[in-house]
């Protein structure tokens, strides 16, 4: 029998929206479709106020004015084992913390989706014996290798990437069912009936700019390089970065620009859009392959990003696009050229994995003992 008050463990952390937002919609699935009640936790509201200050700054400091040291931090940790034994004594100070969140409740299995949570809380479980299924959700098509290692139960992959090398990792661990998306009922409605659920205009293609939950793109830029084209609607998604929503209200160009803080619409924005342009995280690709809605990606930041852009661009399931003159040439193709938008729907789609929510989820449950059945089908 299942024990109903058990509790299942969704750990992330606060930087990069992407890993939140993924661990609420795993959550989301657990609650529609077990009996179990999971518990989504920040690690980073367990730490004082001032440090997750600290953190969150200098992250996006380093990532907004010397961008080469996110990279060279990111291609260090993930071609080297030196940087282990520092991961090694990072975990110590939060040895007491995790005792307070993992013991306070019985947790059948815990899921991260964070590369550098899943290292802390393998080394954790590791030092204190405990017997606690953990897994690793990635939410970019490439694995870095921090997130291996022995104490890790299962990992859970785009279906892009390969195990980095010089890791021993049985292939029974491992599966290829995609990166999580929110349940969507209206994933295969008309553009036009969500146009107009939105209050859009049918009569003008829709492009849709995305810098992920914190507002971070080119948006000065990438409107500058639209403004070539005529009679278009240019939303912009700016995220919880109130700075730059009202940075972009002031451009004053002539185009008709929305800018649209954060909504949980957004995903029903990605699928009424004709073109979608991002800077490659990982949850925005993941969910504008499953619909019909071309890619253009512009200037992604380094390390994960530069990954997903590059696979996806050699799959010819997103355009890269470098600077303006690419970036207009890229959305003018995919709105205006029927032949050249439908090849690039085509390799999209054959990438897509709609139902990775579900079957990550499914898969767990079944490696847990006592588990239940699953009541409603994968296609729901």
């Amino acid at each position: 029998m299942v024990n109903i008050k058990a509790q299942p463990l969704l750990l992330h952390a606060s930087i990069g929206y992407g890993h939140t937002k993924t661990a609420h919609v795993l959550a989301a699935e657990i609650k529609r479709s077990t009996q179990y009640k999971p518990e989504v936790v920040d690690l980073f509201s367990s730490l004082p106020v001032w440090q997750q200050t600290m953190i969150r700054k200098s992250y996006f400091t380093i990532i907004g004015n010397t961008p080469f040291l996110w990279d060279v931090c990111y291609r260090y940790t993930s071609q080297t084992k030196k940087s282990d034994l520092w991961f090694e004594r990072l975990a110590r100070p939060l040895y007491d913390t995790f005792n307070q969140i993992i013991l306070k409740s019985h947790r059948p299995f815990i899921l991260s989706t964070h590369v550098l949570i899943t290292r802390l809380l393998a080394v954790w479980i590791k030092r204190s014996s405990k017997n606690i299924p953990l897994y690793h959700i990635n939410t970019d098509f490439k694995l870095h290798r921090l997130a291996v290692h022995p104490q890790v139960s299962g990992y859970f992959l785009s279906g892009l990437e390969a195990f980095p090398p010089q890791t021993d990792v049985p292939s029974t661990c491992y599966y290829s069912y995609g990166i999580p998306i929110e349940h969507s009922e209206c994933r295969f409605q008309n553009k036009d009936v969500l146009k107009d659920r939105l209050g859009l205009s049918r009569n003008k293609p829709v492009v849709m700019v995305a810098g992920g939950g914190e507002g971070i793109a080119r948006y000065e830029e990438i409107i500058k390089g639209l403004n070539r084209i005529p009679q278009i609607t240019i939303l912009c998604f700016t995220g919880i970065n109130q700075r730059l929503l009202l940075k972009v209200k002031q451009l004053g160009l002539e185009q008709d620009i929305q800018v649209i803080p954060f909504t949980d619409k957004f995903s029903m924005y990605v699928q009424a859009s004709d073109v979608l342009i991002t800077k490659a995280g990982g949850l925005t690709l993941a969910h504008a392959l499953t619909v019909t809605t071309p890619v253009v990606i512009f200037q992604p930041l380094p390390g994960q990003e530069i990954e997903n852009a590059l696979l996806l661009k050699e799959k010819k399931a997103a355009i890269l696009a470098e600077d303006e003159s690419q970036l207009y040439k890229a959305v003018h193709t995919v709105l205006f050229n029927r032949e050249k938008r439908s090849l690039h729907l085509k390799h999209a789609q054959a990438l897509s994995k709609p139902h990775a929510t579900r079957q990550i989820i499914q898969q767990i449950i079944l490696e847990t003992p006592g588990h239940e059945p699953f009541f409603a089908p994968v296609d729901a």
